[in-house]
């Protein structure tokens, strides 16, 4: 198995899509934190990650909660 993890996003979508255009060496990415900046633009990074098709493990930072993590993530299912 092969992991493609990363870290410190801080809601940068060039960046993200650095990590998209990678995400087929992988199979399964591994978000360790701080992908938004303090929980903005949550479910539009979400959603990128979301529409790549493979599983992604995503630890909350300090600039994100669990909580509003989970719930943005269930609203990012529905698109």
């Amino acid at each position: 198995m092969k992991i493609l993890a990363f870290v410190d996003v801080h809601e940068d979508i060039k960046a993200l899509n650095k990590i998209i255009d990678k995400s087929h060496i992988a199979d399964l990415l591994v978000c360790a934190g701080d992908l938004t900046v303090f929980e903005q633009n949550m479910d539009l990074m979400l959603s990128m990650l979301n529409r790549i098709g493979k599983p992604v493990l995503i630890i909350p930072g300090n600039h994100e909660t669990s909580t509003n993590l989970k719930k943005a993530y269930a609203l990012c299912l529905k698109i």
